[in-house]
């Protein structure tokens, strides 16, 4: 008989070993929602979290500024912060969608320069198509309904309804000495960015991006899970069989992990 692993929480610091918070006080709920994530259920979703978290903390990461915004927000309240407090600010992080935007929202709070000024730890809620991070942390592989996103606002309030693990962030730097664009030498360049569970390079990039223009363009053809795993493998196969070839190291002079 299988058994469901434990619920679990991230912290992005990276700092100490994985275990069960359960002497620390309440935590702030920050939540993030992809609307066009999945099955389309943003709104109900949406709908669902505004009578169990201040309105003011939940952004709909469809609108201008992606988790940005939300991100401010956040920077606002620990700037805000009684100066004469020891603890930091304690943040669990919502992240409702699939792989794909739990990697956005999680990159970009990794190098927002928050991580060392609060405590902030994430909980994936499953939206999408592929849901292996939340699977992976106990949270299941599909959108639990009102029910079970109360059942994570509740952890996230609360660090004793789950377990504490880890997440590794990693840091890219890529330079190019000297890139083509249409034939023609450009300037070089140099661009670091931050990635969790997932890094995308080459022909998986290409099929993702496709993926994700389409749906932006007509989420209404988008709002099944297996619709959108067919999407993709066929994408795949086209980018497979009939895309061209791009060697990824006549693009890059050098690539740094840390």
């Amino acid at each position: 008989m299988r058994t469901r692993p434990p619920r679990e929480e991230v912290s992005l610091s990276g700092e100490g070993e994985a275990h069960t918070a359960s002497s620390e006080p309440q935590r702030v709920v920050l939540a993030f929602v992809n609307p066009a994530s999945g099955g389309q259920r943003g709104e109900q979703v949406l709908d669902t979290l505004r009578n169990l978290v201040p309105s003011d903390w939940i952004f709909d990461l469809g609108q201008a500024g992606g988790p940005s915004t939300g991100i401010d927000h956040l920077r606002r309240s620990v700037q805000g912060q009684d100066p004469t407090s020891v603890a930091p600010l304690n943040v669990s992080v919502l992240i409702c969608g699939g792989d794909g935007t739990f990697s956005w929202v999680a990159s970009a709070l990794s190098k927002s320069g928050l991580v060392g000024a609060c405590d902030i730890r994430v909980i994936p809620v499953p939206l999408g198509s592929g849901n292996d991070m939340a699977r992976a942390l106990g949270w299941g592989i599909r959108y639990p309904g009102a029910s079970g996103l109360e059942l994570a606002v509740l952890a996230a309030m609360n660090p004793k309804e789950s377990r504490l693990g880890e997440l590794d962030v990693w840091k890219l730097t890529c330079h190019c000495a000297s890139p083509l664009v249409d034939s023609e030498p450009s300037p070089s360049f140099r661009r670091a960015e931050y990635f969790c569970n997932y890094l995308s390079l080459g022909i998986d990039a290409k099929i993702e991006l496709e993926f994700n223009e389409a749906r932006w363009r007509n989420p209404e053809r988008y709002s099944s899970q297996r619709g959108n795993i067919a999407a993709h493998t066929r994408l795949g196969a086209s980018a497979m069989f009939l895309g061209p070839r791009v060697a990824l190291y006549r693009l890059f002079d050098e690539i740094i992990f840390c």
